[in-house]
């Protein structure tokens, strides 16, 4: 019989800087647009945002 292997968590995963995408969104900070990320599923959306979050926490004072 053979023996089942599984992945352990991080042996497979691998976080893709996606700097274009987040420098775009740097660009439009200050616009009264609304901003939407669309992209289909585990395509790194909520990864990209909590890139944005930490540049705004690094970059300005009053930030919660």
């Amino acid at each position: 019989m053979k023996k089942l292997q599984f992945l352990k968590a991080g042996d497979y995963m691998k976080t893709i800087t996606r700097a274009k995408y987040l420098d775009r969104i740097i660009e439009l900070n200050g616009t009264p647009d609304i901003k939407i990320i669309t992209g289909i599923r585990r395509s790194g959306k909520s990864k990209l945002m909590q890139a944005y979050i930490a540049y705004l926490k690094s970059n300005f004072e009053n930030i919660n």
